[in-house]
């Protein structure tokens, strides 16, 4: 069977759906790659931009830090969380979510032609200041 667009077949859900599970991936991928590296890299970021529609808002990382350890919430993760329309606990759960990967797995999936969409489609949501090169960038070691 011959795909013409992956798109196409997945499940039509709202664009506010869209949006939030965009935001908890972000959120997972960012948390999981700070604490990772965190102890053997000094942390590349010491801020992180989020862009919501025409909104733009720029967290440190310190304090994106704090609320997922703590919960303390700052005015910029506070307007964050806001505008989300999450709740704090459910993100504070998603940025603390230990995620174990089998890194040669992972390098194979992304690779094959669904990972190469799923990191599209995550550069879109993350991506370097320039923005451009986003799936090279997720790519990088």
């Amino acid at each position: 069977m011959k795909f013409s667009s992956i798109e196409a077949h997945l499940p039509k859900l709202p664009q506010k759906l869209w949006r939030w599970i965009s935001f908890v991936l972000a959120a997972v991928v960012v948390a999981n790659l700070a604490i990772a590296f965190n102890s053997q890299r000094t942390v590349a970021a010491d801020r992180i931009i989020f862009f919501y529609g025409p909104i733009e808002a720029s967290v440190p990382y310190v304090e994106l830090e704090a609320f997922a350890q703590t919960g303390a919430v700052s005015p910029s993760v506070r307007d964050i969380v806001r505008v989300s329309g999450g709740d704090e606990d459910l993100i504070r759960d998603v940025l603390t979510e230990e995620l174990s990967v089998d890194l040669v797995f992972l390098d194979k999936a992304a690779n094959h032609i669904m990972g190469r969409f799923l990191l599209a489609q995550i550069g879109e949501v993350i991506f370097p200041p320039s923005g451009l090169e986003r799936v090279k960038a997720l790519r990088a070691r």
